[in-house]
């Protein structure tokens, strides 16, 4: 892991006499994020236990610089938000336990192709840091339980791909696809307790650039 997270820093590492050839230029972005999160299986006493998230429409923000016209460094933010469904395995009744809200910091190097296209494609690389908590459905509460857990933030790699469509000389169309490899756990919690999420998630909005 550690050594994935170096390279993803290093992605974002670009030669600084590159930088000053070609003209910079920054834009701003707003997105609706939908979200595939990962089903897990855990044995419990003997039982197969689901977990399937059914995953609900979101929202992001980013702000993205081009150092010349291949190259550029994007900042975003992301929510993450699921209902959590548990069934026993051949079980055919499920549970709502409660709902994820999370959210996704990433910092990635991008590189473009096409820029001054209409449409233009590219990938990126980079880290992410991600945290957030889950609050129990009450059905499953007794009396002093709590009703959510902190999860514990996690440093982990991103990558994306994504593509930008030109409306007029300052605005464009966004479109982007991004994982996060993550399992998440009760902050303090046992390595064995976590739950895979691995967010794919994929963001269309408007892009202003200036």
């Amino acid at each position: 892991m550690k050594t994935r997270i170096s390279l993803a820093l290093l992605l974002l590492l670009a030669p600084l006499s590159l930088f000053a050839q070609t003209r910079s230029s920054s834009d701003v972005g707003v997105f609706l994020v939908g979200s595939a999160l990962s089903d897990t299986k855990v044995l419990d006493v003997g039982d197969t236990i689901h977990f399937k998230f059914d995953e609900k429409t979101s929202y992001g923000v980013s702000f993205n610089h081009f150092w010349n016209e291949q190259f550029s460094t994007d900042f975003a933010m992301q929510k993450i938000k699921a209902d959590l469904k548990l069934s026993e395995d051949g079980g055919v009744v499920t549970f709502n336990a409660g709902k994820l809200d999370a959210t996704s910091l990433t910092a990635l190097g991008e590189w473009h192709f096409m820029r001054a296209a209409r449409f233009s494609p590219y990938v990126g690389a980079g880290v992410a840091r991600l945290s957030g908590d889950f609050k129990f459905n009450n059905a499953f509460l007794d009396a002093g339980d709590p009703t959510k857990i902190d999860l514990e933030s996690k440093t982990t790699w991103a990558a994306a791909a994504g593509a930008n469509i030109r409306l007029t000389d300052n605005v464009y169309l966004g479109t982007e696809l991004k994982y996060i490899p993550w399992s998440a756990k009760e902050k303090g919690g046992s390595i064995e307790d976590a739950i895979d999420v691995d967010p794919l998630t994929l963001a269309v909005g408007v892009r202003f650039r200036f």
